[in-house]
């Protein structure tokens, strides 16, 4: 068990969003796994494949908002386009940055969104 738990305070109340912040979750436990291990070319592969998860997480939660006519859309998209943009500079920055400067970032960023921002839309799913 991991660092990241899923616990039903963050459900947002859509199984398929559910399930893929689940998942963003154990991503972000097998990163922090190889991160014991020092093996820095193994957490940049485990980094890029949560960041690449982290994209199809986004583009398919904005569909799912776009269809229950989430009013605030708009600047949902945005703070994605932030996370996105933040955590792109991070990586190419990526050599100059300990594989845990790196994770903590990251970490920082996408769980925040998932435990803090996603509950804004909580209510159009209830």
């Amino acid at each position: 068990m991991g660092p990241f738990q899923w616990t039903p305070q963050i459900a947002v109340g859509n199984d398929h969003i559910d399930g893929q912040h689940r998942r963003l979750l154990e991503l972000a436990n097998e990163v922090a796994e190889i991160m014991a291990t020092n093996d820095y070319d193994g957490i940049l592969k485990a980094l890029d494949g949560l960041l690449d998860y982290t994209r199809v997480h986004f583009r398919d939660e904005e569909e799912i908002l776009r269809q229950f006519g989430y009013a605030d859309i708009d600047q949902h998209i945005a703070k994605h386009h932030q996370i996105i943009a933040s955590v792109d500079f991070a990586w190419r920055q990526r050599h100059a940055m300990t594989g845990e400067e790196l994770f903590l970032i990251v970490r920082d960023v996408i769980l925040r969104h998932i435990t803090v921002v996603d509950g804004e839309y909580r209510q159009i799913f209830g």
